[in-house]
């Protein structure tokens, strides 16, 4: 137990760093959905060999980035397309002909 007149309002400091770091989600029909920065990668995980992505969120540092399937990510198809543009060799790119 301490006294209150031991408090002391709460500044920001070079060594803690800033608070809230990541972006809130945007609340799209009362879900959560946060924006993806870049396509990082891509491979076949898990039973089946299913098709994931290793997406780097907007606003978030890259300790946050994570394998994510396709169909949770309808709103980046433009960014799957840039990354087999920028790698064509990647299984599942498109073949040209």
């Amino acid at each position: 137990m301490f006294h209150a007149n031991l408090l002391t309002p709460y500044k920001e400091t070079a060594l803690h760093g800033t608070n809230y770091t990541r972006p809130p989600p945007d609340l799209i029909a009362g879900e959560a959905e946060y924006e993806v920065e870049q396509v990082l990668n891509m491979c076949r995980r898990g039973r089946g060999c299913k098709l994931q992505y290793y997406i780097k969120w907007k606003g978030f540092p890259m300790s946050d980035s994570m394998w994510e399937p396709p169909e949770h990510l309808n709103n980046a198809q433009d960014l799957i397309t840039e990354f087999y543009r920028l790698h064509p060799m990647a299984e599942g790119a498109p073949k040209k002909l």
